[in-house]
């Protein structure tokens, strides 16, 4: 569960339930969004991917977006200089 002071998103403060594990189980099935673990293979590819972005959360990101071909949201504008494919 989420304890500590909501998180900021896009400049403003977003409410989470405090059973968050179920709010989140609730939204994902309401936008049919599936999880992505993180998986070895997710792990190797971010050995090769160009030194652009530092950042190792967005370069997992980056790397399951490239192993899994999806799409990624962003609007981190060194994330669209991998070879993904970016929508925002």
């Amino acid at each position: 569960m989420f304890d500590g002071e909501s998180p900021l998103i896009s400049g403003h403060r977003w409410s989470i339930p405090k059973h968050s594990d179920e709010f989140f189980r609730d939204q994902m099935k309401l936008s049919s969004i599936a999880e992505l673990p993180v998986r070895l293979e997710h792990a190797c590819e971010i050995v090769s991917l160009p030194k652009i972005h530092k950042d190792p959360f967005d370069r997992m990101l980056i790397a399951q977006s490239k192993i899994e071909r999806m799409k990624l949201v962003t609007k981190d504008s060194k994330i669209s200089l991998y070879d993904i494919e970016i929508v925002w």
